[in-house]
């Protein structure tokens, strides 16, 4: 460098001489030559160092770049409460998302050649550019295989590739390794673990590590060791078996803490029997009994000055006796909050409790199943899974340890008229992936179109309809020889059912007319009872002949009856010159016989009707064989008794009419096959941000019942364990079984029902069942199952509540010698053509010259509609009849059950009475738990009357039980 300055040097000075003495051409151009050889000499070195610099600078600002990077991922993935989710070890465009302290979720991730971070959904570009962003996942330091499993993850190793700007640059690899702050050292917490897993011996091992065994006193090391919840329990008999624990010093350094147990109670014994108490007298405890004096429920109580001076939190309900509950206290002295838990769902928080375990000192009184208190009893039950935490679990921990399958709650819509949709309410409290079961039932077939809102993560269980079926024609006579027929009229087609539009007429002489009813495809029925041997050869009806479609004649001895049915077609109707019927016998039967005949309308006109029944017999009750119906069809019977007496219409037929002669009788009824019912089920896990709300909808105006029914505890992989539906026409319709493979599935019985006859208060399923719903979607006017406080709000009487005996719920009216009436409120029927009057009545040696009849109110006074007298003493019976007489459709109708009772011992009963507008659809539903896997067997609905239904059985399988000390390696700070 310095040897070309000097040239240069040089020839500047040359040159300058040359000038002074004159330069000649070929001397300049020597000059300049010389120069451009210099330069280009030189040039290139400073292109050299230009491009050095350059090149440093970008590889600086990558490792800068670099740096920050691995640094905020190491901040922030160290402190992470959890990994929500992660890439493939093989993806080279990764991502990682995480939880923060304040459970909010957020992500670095690979984004359009460079590294985004923020929340999830909302992330920026960060550094780059990268062209590799990989992340490898494991439980423990890379000596394991890669893992993303949130749950398991402990290290985390991210390798990126930086891009270098600079075109002579190269690019860097940065690799970054971060280890998670996890709680699984010092055992979540965990102060105290008593998983009474032994099967013998009077030792209850202590598995947190603390090393505070329990001991077992009075209780027999080889007999009281049994089954419990989670392997194993301990059993105590209610007499003085207890366990004593230790643990002086650990109560006494309680502050914040959580403490819980399984507990299976018999429901037998005294009250404040223990599960758990530990103090050291009854001035300084806290204790949790399962049934607290004042209420029949569990409590949990602390107090530093007596009894008087407790801190307590109370459940809303007593613990269902021979089944096992999860228990568990939460106590946080930061916000002075106590909370009682039952089966993972919080059922009471005092937010005002300043008592800790700690300020009861060190206890030297603790105990499980007996208490500091030598008048309490000592618990009857089964104690499994002692855990005692020095911090609070919060809700989701607390579902985790309890784990037990559970309904919790339901919402129902109903929609009393014709639509298309019906919008049910999700269940209050609901949390992410809880089990949600729908269930839709609607009037007619809607199969093909019922579904559930898309795109809300509704998975179908079963979505059918039942529309066919049989109903059997019997009635109930005081007693005689009688005959008994049935016959079905065939709707024109399913959705137009057949439908009465004319009164029934009777008379006792012929000949009988019937006015001509305006309608469509309509019939004309007539029928004939007699107390005769003779047989009716023909009919006609204005010269038209009818078609005969049964008769069945009876003799018994020197008795007779007889009844027949004859029908005639929309031609033979039209073309009809008189309105006059003529019958034909084989020899006039005199006086002894009447007529009654009605209009029908939406018959099929091909072929008017179909199955027939008949029969005849000596007594009380009298059945033919069942007729087979399909939607929309009528079923029809009608019968003849050679006595008088009183008839009752039995299998859910409403009576038309009831003739009765000093000499015999005669009677006759309907019932409508419907137009189907259609039960539709769905399940779904509840998303983090759940809809309030969803839509169900079909096709065709229909009415609909619908509800939505939540569980927790419930395995969240596969949480159907079986299913099984079934059709029945009936007044107590099957549920069918189901086959499971795990134990203690919930049982879960849903039905749907073609009919608004779903009694009040009545659950429907037996009694091992836990009811969830049994309701109608029809209009109701007026309903009382007298189980209110008072019950009489809607009455006028002085008729008692009685307790027992009961159709439904817990009580029912009653009336002896000394009462008089029961007469409702006012009841609006103004708006409607026909309603429905329904209810249970039982009496009790009524006298034959007493009275106890339903009556209604016609505006100017009380007309007899039905007497109890005409029933089986000393059970419960049920009434139902549809009401279209015009002096009854009123804003002010009432309904009124006279007594006039002489005897002392005469009573009479009423229950669950109601007046609705017929038609609609009704639902049901109930749970048990099958504590051993395999058939779950049938169970039956009960219902007021014989009704077409659709059920579905569903098993839900229980998550797996906690059996860890920290619940599961959830990552905690």
């Amino acid at each position: 460098m310095r040897s070309v300055k000097n040239k240069c040097n040089l020839i500047i000075a040359n040159c300058r001489r040359a000038m002074r003495r004159g330069v000649t051409l070929v001397e300049l151009i020597v000059a300049f030559a010389l120069i451009v050889i210099v330069f280009a000499a030189v040039v290139p070195q400073f292109r050299t160092i230009r491009l050095g610099w350059a090149g440093a600078e970008a590889m600086s600002s990558l490792i800068q770049n670099g740096r920050v990077l691995s640094e905020h991922i190491i901040r922030n993935l160290s402190a992470a409460n959890r990994v929500v989710s992660v890439s493939l070890a093989s993806q080279t465009q990764g991502y990682i998302t995480f939880a923060d302290a304040n459970d909010d979720n957020y992500r670095y991730i690979y984004s359009s050649g460079y590294v985004a971070y923020g929340l999830v959904g909302s992330e920026q570009q960060l550094a780059g550019p990268v062209s590799r962003f990989q992340i490898t996942c494991y439980s423990i330091y890379p000596t394991v295989s890669a893992t993303t499993d949130g749950n398991d993850i402990r290290y985390v190793e991210i390798e990126t590739d930086f891009t270098n700007s600079d075109s002579m640059g190269t690019d860097r690899t940065f690799k970054t390794e971060v280890f998670l702050r996890t709680n699984t050292d010092d055992g979540c917490g965990i102060v105290g673990y008593w998983k009474l897993d032994e099967t013998s011996g009077t030792t209850a091992a202590d598995s947190s590590g603390s090393g505070n065994d329990g001991t077992l006193v009075n209780m027999d090391p080889g007999m009281d060791w049994v089954t419990g919840r989670i392997n194993n329990a301990l059993d105590f008999d209610g007499g003085n078996d207890y366990v004593t624990l230790p643990i002086d010093s650990v109560i006494g350094l309680l502050e914040d803490c959580t403490i819980a147990a399984w507990v299976n109670w018999s429901g037998s014994g005294s009250s404040w029997q223990r599960v758990w108490d530990f103090g050291t007298g009854t001035t300084y405890n806290m204790f949790l009994t399962v049934n607290c004096s004042y209420t029949g429920y569990p409590r949990f109580a602390i107090t530093t000055s007596g009894w008087s001076n407790e801190e307590q939190l109370d459940a809303d309900e007593e613990l269902t006796a021979n089944t096992w509950h999860h228990i568990a206290v939460t106590i946080d002295a930061d916000d002075t909050t106590h909370k009682l838990y039952i089966d993972g769902e919080l059922v009471d928080e005092d937010t005002s409790a300043y008592l800790t375990p700690s300020d009861l000192g060190n206890t030297d009184r603790n105990y499980l199943a007996n208490s500091n208190y030598s008048a309490d009893p000592e618990l009857n039950g089964r104690i499994d899974d002692v855990r005692i935490y020095n911090r609070v679990l919060d809700a989701e921990e607390i579902i985790e340890i309890a784990n037990s399958l559970n309904f919790r709650s339901f919402e129902e819509a109903k929609t009393p008229t014709d639509t298309t949709s019906v919008t049910i309410s999700t269940p209050n409290d609901i949390n992410e992936n809880d089990l949600l079961i729908a269930a839709v039932a609607t009037e007619g077939d809607t199969s093909s179109s019922l579904s559930a809102p898309g795109g809300e993560g509704w998975t179908v269980i079963d979505v059918d309809n039942y529309s066919s079926g049989s109903v059997t024609p019997s009635v109930t006579h005081d007693s005689g020889l009688q005959c008994l027929i049935g016959l079905v009229v065939n709707a024109d087609s399913a959705s137009v059912p057949v439908a009465i539009i004319g009164t029934w007429d009777t008379d006792s002489s012929a000949p009988i007319t019937h006015s001509k009813e305006t309608g469509s495809d309509r019939a004309l029925l007539f029928f004939a009872h007699a107390d005769t041997s003779q047989t009716l050869n023909s009919v006609t009806y204005g010269g038209q002949s009818m078609t005969i479609v049964i008769d069945q004649p009876g003799n018994w001895g020197f008795r007779y009856a007889y009844v027949a049915a004859f029908i005639l077609d929309d031609a033979g109707i039209t073309a009809a010159g008189t309105t006059t019927f003529n019958p034909t016998w084989s020899s006039y039967p005199g006086s002894n016989v009447t007529y009654s005949s009605v209009f029908l309308q939406g018959v099929d006109q091909s072929d008017l009707y179909d199955d027939t029944a008949s029969t005849s017999s000596y007594g009380t009750d009298i059945t033919t064989s069942a007729l087979t119906v399909t939607q929309g069809d009528m079923a029809i019977k009608a019968a003849a008794c050679h006595t008088g007496g009183s008839y009752t219409m039995n299998n859910g037929f409403t009576e038309a009419f009831e003739l009765s002669t000093s000499g015999y009788d005669g009677a006759g009824g309907y019932r409508s096959a419907g137009s189907a019912v259609t039960l539709g089920t769905w399940w779904k896990l509840a998303d983090p941000l759940e809809s309030t709300s969803h839509q169900f909808t079909w096709t065709g105006a229909r009415q609909a019942y619908g509800w939505i029914m939540r569980f927790t505890g419930h395995d969240t992989d596969d949480p159907i364990n079986a299913f099984s539906v079934g059709n029945d026409s009936d007044a107590a319709p099957t549920s069918p079984s189901v086959t499971t493979d795990t134990d203690n599935c919930l049982i879960v019985r849903i039905g749907g029902f073609d009919g608004g006859d779903i009694t009040i208060d009545d659950t429907g399923l037996p009694s091992d069942y836990t009811d969830i719903t049994m309701d109608r979607s029809v209009a109701v006017l007026f309903e009382d199952g007298f189980e209110g406080t008072p019950w009489d709000d809607q009455w006028t009487t002085n008729w008692e509540s009685d307790t027992n005996p009961v159709y439904a719920g817990s009580y029912s009216a009653s009336a002896d010698r000394n009462d008089d009436d029961l007469t409702s409120d006012n009841i609006n029927t103004s708006s409607y053509s026909a309603f429905v009057v329904s209810f249970w009545y039982r009496h009790y040696h009524i006298e034959y010259d007493d009275d106890c009849y339903l009556q209604f109110y016609d505006g100017s006074g009380y007309d007899n509609i039905f007497n109890f007298e005409n029933s089986t003493a000393g059970q419960w019976n049920y009434y139902k009849v549809t009401v279209t007489d015009a002096q009854y459709i009123r804003s002010n109708f009432r309904i009124r059950f006279h007594t006039s009772m002489n005897s002392s011992d005469e009573n009479v009963w009423v229950d669950d009475v109601a007046v609705y507008i017929d038609g609609g659809v009704s639902g049901g539903a109930g749970y048990t738990v099958q504590e051993t896997a395999g058939i779950s067997g049938t169970e039956d609905f009960a219902l007021g009357q014989q009704n077409d239904s659709r059920m579905v059985t569903v098993a839900i399988t229980p998550g797996a039980l906690c059996e860890v000390a920290c619940c599961s390696e959830t990552i905690k700070p």
